[in-house]
């Protein structure tokens, strides 16, 4: 197909290690991609350009989109987040193009503060095929064009509407991701300050996609703070996967607006298997939406204190092969939570996991405002083999967590296990004896229970692993 190798051609030029002669005839190709280089030219043009000459009929269209800056909920006038892309008449039917968003995209540094923020942001080359011939239905959901016909689709869409839809991208769509149901960009949030957000995946790639997230407020003065009182924000969202679904259960700390943006990107068997601290996996944003908490009933308090990002069992077996054992004699709906990161337990639990690889291990169990060296005696392992048993016995109700970390045996000792470590946390939350045993529930993870903490002295002996 011609136009595709015009878009190819266009998007895999690395614009950052192309160098030019100063001297260049503006009105061809390089020409061109020199302008492009040196901000006097654009991308559609240039795509406008190869298209007339090969004899296809294409098109520019002006619009709007979601671009850098643009935050879930922003209203767009007629002079902020303008856009222009192609439309090229191929097989009878015309096709969206956005050669721009296929070869290059911004990266920003969200840790900094704003004045330091441009000078850190750069311009990253990658091809991305999404903008090649889009699907208007997906296309929409990122650009709006000014003339509704150029939606190409069955019912055109206002520009309220289109503000309303989530924001999403490309990634979104390259693997697939589906929302459990329907949303729109804003959220608010139950009496006690949670929400959840569930995308399904494909099954053949529940066990490949990694994801991450980041909450932070969205207050115009404190847009870039991650924190509460000290405590980071992540630990107010309980991330895990279920199946072929990944669940973001939010509880915001105290009223107010939250921006919460979800990354995700494919590992690779080479990254499965690799141990490297200075191979990290780069996440790309898939989706992002505004929180808005109005009133709350009740305190929220942030999950134990360990290793951000996923709890469960499916972050083991992602990147270490390693696998959770479910007890014949366990109760279906025990057998799920656990699944899904959760343990409720009067005062002792066992968990064992099935491991394909020699691995060198470490856990740790976390509780709030505790040492872990307070901890260390109350959790013990054994490594058999293909087989690590964890022994916890819990000195008092509470939440805990258990990070697990490991590292193939053929790494060099003298490397810190934590930075080569994958993290494997279990949320615990036993029961008082006199309660009814029942299945805990998910939503209520972030609320303290009603006990008075008493001192930890009881100290037991740790096995050896």
């Amino acid at each position: 197909m011609i136009s595709r190798s015009i878009y190819r051609w266009i998007t895999v030029m690395d614009l950052n290690v192309m160098n030019f002669k100063e001297i260049v005839d503006e009105d061809t190709p390089h020409g061109l991609l020199r302008g492009i280089k040196l901000g006097t030219e654009t991308y559609h043009v240039l795509f406008m350009r190869l298209c007339s000459y090969a004899g296809l009929q294409c098109v520019e269209i002006k619009g709007h989109s979601k671009s850098v800056g643009y935050e879930p909920g922003m209203k767009i006038n007629p002079e902020s987040f303008q856009n222009t892309w192609n439309a090229v008449y191929i097989d009878g039917d015309w096709r969206l193009v956005q050669c721009n968003w296929g070869a290059r995209h911004l990266v920003l540094n969200k840790d900094k503060s704003p004045e330091k923020v441009n000078k850190r942001d750069q311009i990253r080359y990658q091809y991305d095929e999404h903008y090649f011939l889009t699907d208007p239905d997906q296309f929409i959901q990122e650009f709006w064009p000014h003339n509704s016909e150029w939606q190409l689709i069955e019912k055109p869409i206002t520009l309220g509407e289109f503000e309303a839809m989530p924001f999403v991208r490309s990634v979104f769509f390259h693997y697939q991701m589906t929302f459990e149901r329907v949303f729109k960009s804003e959220l608010e949030t139950n009496a006690k300050g949670g929400v959840d957000i569930k995308i399904r995946v494909p099954e053949k790639l529940e066990n490949s996609l990694l994801f991450f997230y980041q909450l932070r407020l969205a207050d115009k003065d404190r847009r870039h703070e991650t924190t509460y009182k000290g405590d980071s924000l992540e630990r107010f969202v309980f991330q895990t996967m279920f199946d072929n679904v990944v669940i973001f259960n939010i509880h915001v700390p105290t009223p107010g607006n939250y921006y919460f943006e979800i990354f995700a990107n494919k590992i690779d068997e080479l990254t499965k298997l690799t141990n490297e601290a200075n191979t990290p996996i780069r996440l790309k944003c898939a989706s992002k939406f505004k929180i808005t908490c109005k009133q709350m009933s009740g305190k929220m308090h942030p999950l134990p204190n360990c290793a951000s990002g996923e709890w469960g069992p499916k972050k083991a077996l992602r990147h270490f092969g390693i696998e959770q054992i479910y007890p014949d004699n366990m109760d279906s709906h025990a057998a799920e939570h656990l699944k899904g990161g959760l343990l409720d337990i009067y005062d002792r639990t066992e968990i064992h996991l099935n491991v394909s690889r020699p691995l060198t291990f470490v856990a740790k169990l976390r509780m709030n405002k505790v040492e872990d060296s307070i901890l260390e005696p109350y959790l013990s392992m054994v490594n058999d083999h293909d087989k690590i048993s964890i022994f916890i016995t819990l000195p008092q109700a509470g939440q805990y967590g258990i990070d697990l970390y490991a590292r193939t045996k053929d790494s060099p000792e003298t490397a810190p296990i934590s930075h080569c470590s994958v993290t494997y946390p279990i949320l615990l939350r036993p029961f008082h004896r006199t309660r009814k045993k029942t299945c805990g529930d998910r939503r209520n993870i972030f609320m303290t229970s009603n006990y008075r903490r008493s001192p930890i002295t009881n100290r037991r002996s740790v096995q050896e692993v």
